[in-house]
């Protein structure tokens, strides 16, 4: 798997791809940077990404920025959970590092994470939340000045045992394909 998100980021980091012509842009003068999105997706200018002290009152376990969804299931019957699929663009706060790891929140401690990937300019860690779901986020870094990154969640569901008609497996390679072209479409204002 590290392997895999290596290749992507790679790809990534070369040259920016032809964006399509039906893609929208955003502009957010605020944080400053604008970004394109593909048809069907939806833009949320107040995505707020809340870690596990936040929810034990600790308010600096907050992230801001702007969020790109899915309007729509992406690969129907798999285990991907589009519904819960988001690219987030977030600037650093005043103390942050510029470092990909300094955006990522605090998992609950039920939860086995594991960090696949820690550099200064991805990081990379997949959650067990319960026997469920598995959660990844990746952060690419964007822009050292100012100080953006980009966030992929991507949500699955795990087999069950038992299953009737187990989900199939989703195009991982395709999904972050995907999610980098958007990535790469991120530009300082």
């Amino acid at each position: 798997m590290r392997i895999g998100i290596l290749f992507a980021l790679l790809l990534f980091a070369g040259a920016a791809q032809a964006q399509d012509v039906s893609w929208q842009t955003y502009t957010d003068t605020t944080r400053g940077f604008s970004m394109s999105y593909p048809p069907g997706w939806k833009v949320d200018p107040n995505f707020v990404d809340k870690g596990y002290r936040f929810h034990q009152g600790d308010t600096d376990d907050v992230r801001d920025g702007v969020a790109v969804t899915p309007g729509g299931d992406l690969a129907p019957g798999s285990t991907l959970q589009s519904d819960q699929l988001v690219l987030a663009v977030e600037r650093a706060r005043p103390a942050d590092l510029c470092v990909a790891k300094g955006f990522l929140l605090d998992p609950p401690p039920d939860y086995f994470t594991q960090t696949l990937l820690d550099t200064p300019q991805a990081a990379q860690t997949v959650a067990e939340a319960g026997d469920l779901y598995s959660i990844e986020h990746i952060v690419v870094m964007a822009s050292r000045t100012p100080c953006i990154a980009v966030q992929y969640t991507i949500v699955t569901a795990r087999p069950q045992q038992g299953d009737a008609k187990p989900s199939k497996p989703f195009d991982r390679q395709a999904l972050i394909g995907l999610l980098n072209h958007i990535a790469a479409t991120v530009k300082p204002l």
